[in-house]
């Protein structure tokens, strides 16, 4: 579902214009189903495997209800439906079950379910926390650390690492470029505000049925998180307001609700 969200969206991307007639065709399954009938079909991309997470089948019309498809937006990834979820036959239900197994505990098994070796298993003495715990789910998935580790795409662009420090009246922040010092761990920040910052209006974002959606004001979020830190604003700032970004002799272009991008 996460797949047709997102290649819905790039269907007349780049046209302001409202469409009213219909031009979007979802096939009711795919390839994969077709040359390997016996094997999970929705899957790279898609949350279906081998048990417990098998479909029971891979035509969409058994698989979706009409209000998930039929207009084509990002709710069925948002809004869960009532439990119990459908995971084996609703391909939306699927992705919340398999969401709900990543980030949340699993729940402790009903008593009366267990043999009797399992039930003097789950009454024996606790299993002690190892190392692998840090690193299984949900914890690992609540970080960044996949991301380094297997990242999306290889980036090898060099990288210059920015920050945004607050003004010395805490009402505004400025850009600079941060350079090692001359002793360990020493940096140095170096203003870059007035010649490698273009900051765009918040004017160039507004429009029929198009403003910013979420928190995007950068010292009011950085003022919150330095209070309940018990940081200074400017401490704050040094530890989380910092950004990596290919480098550019022209600058780059920002604005809090879009982040930074290259200036041609």
């Amino acid at each position: 579902m996460r797949s047709l969200i997102q290649l819905a969206g790039r269907v007349r991307r780049h046209r302001p214009e409202p469409w009213s007639t219909t031009n979007v065709q979802i096939f009711d399954s795919n390839l994969r189903h077709a040359e390997r009938r016996d094997q999970p079909a929705f899957c790279k991309p898609g949350f279906e495997t081998e048990h417990p997470w098998r479909l029971n089948s891979h035509r969409l019309d058994r698989l979706l209800e009409a209000e998930q498809y039929q207009r084509i937006d990002a709710r069925p990834r948002i809004l869960e439906r009532p439990a119990p979820l459908d995971a084996k036959g609703n391909l939306v239900d699927l992705e919340h079950a398999r969401l709900q197994g990543w980030m949340l505990q699993p729940a402790a098994p009903d008593p009366a379910t267990l043999s009797e070796r399992e039930r003097r298993r789950q009454s024996s003495q606790p299993r002690e926390m190892n190392a692998h715990d840090g690193w299984s789910q949900p914890l690992l998935h609540l970080t960044a650390l996949a991301q380094q580790q297997q990242p999306f795409r290889l980036d090898t662009q060099p990288k210059v690492e920015l920050i945004l420090l607050p003004d010395e009246d805490d009402e505004d922040y400025q850009l600079h470029r941060i350079d090692p010092g001359q002793r360990r761990y020493e940096q140095i920040y170096v203003p870059v505000e007035n010649s490698l910052h273009q900051r765009i209006a918040d004017s160039e974002l507004a429009g029929p049925r198009i403003s910013p959606w979420g928190a995007t004001d950068y010292l009011q979020a950085l003022s919150e998180l330095a209070q309940e830190l018990d940081m200074s604003l400017e401490g704050c700032a040094k530890r989380l307001g910092t950004v990596s970004l290919p480098e550019s002799e022209r600058g780059w272009r920002f604005h809090p609700a879009l982040g930074f991008a290259k200036r041609r």
